[in-house]
């Protein structure tokens, strides 16, 4: 069975538009199928149902499927950063000084992983607004919901920069990570909550 998670459902579809000219897997868009709507579902189904007819799944119909039903709307910052809701959290938009626990996948835009907390089994936990991690990241994760996921777009600016990482981030790379914010709470007791 081919599926957007499978390599052969991935080199199928290969990639789709996201915000001007910057791509996305197919399979990070199609994470979170129990989060659709009637109508996206309805949508997914009919376009199913039309590949099935055909037996044949094209990218055409596949690309169909994801930018008419399965897309949320993604927001482009001042700053640049690209952001995709693809699950709405239930709870609380973290504050600067609060501390953030997040399990991501981080990838550069050929779709190489570089970086992955869940094959860990170990979520990253962060002061918001401490300057620990990348630019990217702080206005990022500062746009979710806990117990939400998104996938954020980071230009060079926001990432890396000019000179990567020095290690797997190249010059200039545009970086992209898929975020789950598994929790939000305040500094552990004694440290203070430091905002700038």
């Amino acid at each position: 069975m081919i599926s957007a998670r499978t390599p052969e459902g991935f080199s199928l579809a290969r990639m789709i538009s996201f915000g001007k000219d910057k791509k996305v897997p197919v399979f990070l868009i199609c994470d979170s199928i129990a989060a659709l709507s009637p109508d996206q579902r309805d949508g997914v189904a009919k376009v199913g149902i039309e590949m099935l007819e055909r037996r044949a799944v094209t990218t055409e119909s596949l690309k169909e499927l994801v930018e008419r039903y399965l897309v949320p709307e993604v927001r482009t910052t001042a700053s640049g950063l690209q952001y995709l809701e693809v699950l709405p959290g239930p709870g609380v938009e973290p504050q600067a000084g609060q501390q953030v626990t997040v399990h991501y996948t981080g990838m550069l835009e050929n779709g190489t992983v570089f970086d992955n907390s869940i094959e860990r089994d170990q979520p990253f936990e962060f002061t918001l607004g401490q300057e620990i991690v990348i630019d990217g990241w702080e206005e990022g994760i500062s746009m979710m919901k806990k117990g939400g996921r998104a996938l954020l777009v980071i230009p060079p600016e926001l990432g890396y920069g000019e000179e990567g990482d020095g290690k797997i981030i190249p010059p200039n790379a545009t970086l992209i990570f898929n975020v789950e914010l598994v929790d939000v709470s305040d500094p552990p007791e004694g440290e203070e909550k430091m905002v700038e």
